[in-house]
């Protein structure tokens, strides 16, 4: 490259609030790539401004940090991590960023920033603190109420009929898309911008999506709010679904209920990246946690074979924090571990057991189809669920594997123009 570097045309840095040992940046670039940066590599990158050359912003870097850098160090910077990450751009000017990884496969924008500007702008009166704090408390004496005192009617599988599936995934759906605003509305209320409402691919299975990624400007106690709004909006309609069911009667919104309740719960999962995740990761101030989790463990199995190394910046923690990463790495591998094994363990069974299954599905379709049977066609969905899912799983994985390889290989390389 040449001696004068130069930044991304659209690039905002600000600081992050977490609990690593020294101040941490965030570089936005663009709209959609933020990349987390040390305090090092942050004075680094703020010395380019396209006028300086390599020689100059070593110089500077070594005056302002006491560090010694040589021109042969800042084009190394520059080359391997500046520009891979699309902070820094090529000698003619075009960008060479890699893919940034996402935990999402697929993204498909339902609802854009524009269209729901408005609404959040409305919605964010929520999370004011006369309101927001009052309705938590509200919400908690409604869960208690409902599950120790209320009188229901017991949940039969077999009572369920067509409409009631139908209205059941309708109000879900509604409950999925206000979940998602309250990511949004959050966003709003703190001063930081929120994109798009969609839908995307998560370990194979599609899920709705909020855009909060400005999300990293705000204080950890207003990420954590941001990380809990959706599930907050979703307790906000449990009861008004109540309500409405001691007016109609209908079942089908007790049924809602406890589907909420239950994906509520699965969402508090810390181990999968749903809101679980994200709030434990800002409680904790440990961004990035699934990064710092798999650093945890290839920096201890580096002091256990007697390497002399030194802890990751990412792993440079005030000591709660630390304590907390290695707990969670620790439970976090743990659990990926033992999933991948039971799935290679019951990998035979699996395979052997599924056609029948399938057969036996689709014989038994037609008839409870037309006897409007619900409950015997969600036994045998409800029995398909996991197999389908762990298969799906696995071809995805192979296929991944083999087209990795074949990258790898250069089988794939592209044309040359």
């Amino acid at each position: 490259m040449t001696g004068v570097p130069q930044l991304h045309a659209d690039l905002d840095f600000f600081p992050i609030d977490s609990a690593s040992t020294s101040q941490r940046y965030v570089a936005k670039v663009g709209s959609e790539r933020q990349v987390e940066l040390s305090e090092t590599l942050y004075h680094f990158a703020r010395l380019i401004d396209g006028q300086r050359t390599l020689e100059e912003i070593a110089a500077a870097f070594t005056e302002q940090t006491g560090k010694p850098c040589s021109a042969a160090d800042a084009e190394r910077i520059v080359e391997m991590y500046l520009i891979p990450h699309g902070i820094a751009v090529t000698d003619n000017g075009t960008q060479k960023p890699k893919k940034q990884p996402s935990y999402l496969y697929v993204r498909i924008p339902l609802f854009s920033q524009q269209f729901l500007r408005p609404i959040t702008g409305v919605l964010q009166a929520l999370f004011i603190s006369p309101l927001f704090y009052p309705a938590l408390m509200l919400i908690a004496a409604f869960h208690l109420y409902f599950y120790a005192f209320a009188e229901r009617p017991a949940f039969s599988p077999q009572a369920i009929t067509g409409a009631d599936v139908l209205l059941a995934a309708v109000l879900l759906f509604i409950s999925t898309l206000f979940h998602e605003l309250g990511h949004s509305s959050a966003c709003h209320r703190f001063g930081a911008k929120h994109g798009d409402i969609g839908v995307g691919l998560y370990l194979y299975f599609p899920v709705f999506y909020a855009d909060v990624t400005d999300v990293w400007r705000l204080k950890r106690t207003e990420r954590a709010i941001v990380d809990f709004a959706g599930m907050y909006f979703q307790l906000l309609l449990v009861p008004l679904f109540y309500a409405t069911y001691l007016l109609t009667q209908h079942p089908a919104l007790l049924y809602t209920i406890y589907a909420l309740n239950f994906s509520i719960v699965g969402s508090l999962n810390p181990l999968l990246r749903f809101d679980g995740y994200w709030l434990a990761s800002d409680v904790a101030g440990v961004p990035n946690l699934r990064k710092r989790a798999q650093q945890t463990l290839v920096y201890f199995w580096r002091k256990l074979t007697r390497r002399n190394v030194e802890a990751p910046p990412l792993l440079q923690l005030q000591p709660r924090a630390k304590y907390f990463l290695y707990v969670y790495a620790v439970v976090s591998n743990l659990f990926f571990a033992f999933f991948i094994y039971h799935v290679f363990i019951a990998l035979p069974e699996l395979l052997s057991g599924y056609p029948p299954l399938v057969h036996e599905f689709l014989v038994s379709l037609p008839g409870d189809f037309v006897a409007l049977n619900v409950g015997a066609i969600l036994k045998h969905l409800s029995r398909l669920l996991f197999p389908t899912l762990m298969i799906v799983m696995l071809v995805m994985m192979v296929y991944r594997m083999i087209s990795g390889l074949l990258r790898f290989s250069g089988l794939f390389a592209p044309a040359k123009g």
